[in-house]
């Protein structure tokens, strides 16, 4: 009866001592990096390149968090910064479309802390996004061409009635010719 618990023993400090031997996979460390302890760093980051000049690394900034951690709350508030950004009229290379586009997205998340003024901004961007559109009627310099067409059209058409009240007198003379 010994002899088999001597060989469970023996099989038991084997796998003991291969368990041992055996190294496991080095543990990821786990990091404590949440989107609220990174967040106040983006944000005072991009603030700085923005207040700097650097608009695109100020954007690249708050895109590149916001992919990180995206369908967060600090993901959203990005957009609100992108969006004020890009309205800078600082900004180079400023785009209120690009603004309007990220308001949009902003004000239709439940989470946007700065609705109001993100309501705001938006009537904003529309604004100077129209304003930055050229305008569907002639501008000053385009007028000339215009009125040549316009000229021109009219011509046409008084030579048009021209032909039209000739022909009418013709067939008035015809009708009005006696008859043999």
């Amino acid at each position: 009866m010994t002899r088999p618990w001597r060989q469970a023993s023996r099989v038991i400090a084997i796998c003991v001592g291969v368990a041992a031997c055996h190294t496991a996979p080095p543990q990821l460390a786990e990091t404590s990096t949440t989107p609220g302890s990174e967040w106040p760093a983006a944000l005072a980051e991009s603030s700085r390149e923005a207040a700097s000049g650097r608009y695109a690394a100020a954007d690249k900034i708050l895109s590149d968090f916001s992919a990180r951690y995206s369908a967060t709350s600090e993901s959203t508030e990005s957009m609100f910064w992108r969006a004020l950004y890009k309205m800078d009229p600082a900004n180079s290379g400023k785009a209120p479309r690009d603004a309007m586009i990220l308001l949009d997205g902003y004000l239709q998340a439940p989470q946007a802390a700065h609705r109001s003024e993100g309501t705001v901004l938006r009537r904003m961007a529309g604004q100077l996004d129209a304003r930055a559109t050229p305008a569907p009627f002639p501008t000053p310099t385009g007028a000339p061409q215009i009125d040549k067409a316009k000229d021109d059209e009219i011509q046409r058409l008084k030579e048009e009635l021209a032909k039209t009240t000739a022909e009418l007198e013709r067939i008035k003379r015809r009708l009005a010719a006696p008859k043999p």
